[in-house]
């Protein structure tokens, strides 16, 4: 399918490198671009756009408030909201990135390889939605997220939910522990702020400290879970909190 694509950015240098990569994509269209979320948004109001790839520094509005504003927007001229990627060289704006709900985080500077890695997923999400929406007639769907990116240390680290087993919260910290490795990944970010960004997946908070992924669940019991370790070693046993038994329930209904 063909993306139609509107780049957003201040900076001449950072437009033409991403025409120049969107160019060598055969899957995407260039709509417009523009040099500020005021210009992006009149266009947004007049033509259809699948994709935007959008910078967060920018005089007047930021991309982040851009984003903020078309997920509160009920109606758009185009079929839908557009996806976002964000192009910054600020790495400490993924997490607020990803609350407006962007599919991708890129980091100036961009390689080829790494732009067409994203871009590749927002085809795949844009052709997921297509066809969901042709199979309910019409009827669209909230499309989860493949993967998340979290602070670690002084680096952005790439998460697949998948390899997600549980998290647990450790005072400031949250603990990632994934079937990728043995060693989990800490972040500086709330229990309640993980969970928002699992909703609607596989995982369930069972615990004030503890969030799971039913997909490596074991067996249940009243007071606690025990989840498959990935590596073989011994299972893991997780507990479920008094004020959080009614999720048991929704795990063997789901």
């Amino acid at each position: 399918m063909q993306i139609r694509c509107l780049i957003v950015d201040d900076e001449p240098f950072a437009v033409e490198l991403l025409k120049s990569y969107a160019a060598r994509c055969g899957f995407i269209t260039l709509v417009a671009t523009c040099s500020s979320a005021e210009q992006a948004l009149e266009v947004l109001k007049k033509e259809e756009v699948d994709l935007l790839l959008l910078d967060i520094q920018m005089p007047g509005a930021s991309g982040l408030e851009l984003g903020a504003v078309l997920s509160r927007m009920e109606e758009f001229s185009t079929s839908g909201k557009p996806l976002i990627i964000f192009t910054t060289a600020f790495e400490q704006y993924a997490i607020e990135g990803y609350k407006v709900n962007s599919v991708g985080y890129l980091l100036k500077p961009i390689s080829y390889p790494e732009f067409l890695e994203a871009v590749q997923k927002a085809a795949r999400i844009l052709e997921g939605m297509a066809s969901g929406a042709s199979a309910s007639g019409g009827a669209s769907g909230a499309v989860e997220p493949e993967c998340l990116y979290v602070k670690s240390g002084y680096k952005l680290v790439k998460v697949d939910l998948s390899t997600i087993i549980y998290i647990e919260s450790q005072k400031d910290y949250i603990a990632i522990n994934t079937s990728a490795s043995t060693t989990p990944i800490m972040t500086q970010i709330s229990t309640k702020e993980i969970e928002s960004k699992l909703e609607g997946g596989s995982f369930y908070r069972v615990h004030r400290s503890f969030i799971i992924n039913a997909q490596y669940i074991e067996s249940l019991g009243k007071s606690k879970i025990v989840l498959k370790n990935p590596s073989g070693g011994k299972s893991i046993s997780i507990p479920v909190g008094e004020s959080y038994k009614e999720v048991i329930t929704k795990i063997i209904e789901r």
